[in-house]
């Protein structure tokens, strides 16, 4: 399944606002078993979001925030 650029953008906007109110705002992102190709993730805040199975082929993934922690 393919993502569209607007979908991605509100998805991450929703997610940190989960991420910095401890799950109080927002919604945490699933992109279990999304295929992102060549998407723009760079930067983006992907602490807790669920990333099973997700194909990030040539993604831009430079400066994201990444783990549990």
């Amino acid at each position: 399944m393919n993502i569209q650029d607007k979908t991605l953008r509100t998805i991450l906007s929703e997610h940190k606002q989960w991420v910095y109110s401890h799950g109080e705002e927002g919604v945490r992102a699933d992109f279990s078993g999304i295929f992102l190709p060549k998407v723009d993730l760079s930067c983006a805040n992907m602490r807790y979001a669920d990333m099973t199975n997700v194909d990030l082929q040539y993604a831009d993934l430079s400066g994201v925030i990444r783990g549990n922690k």
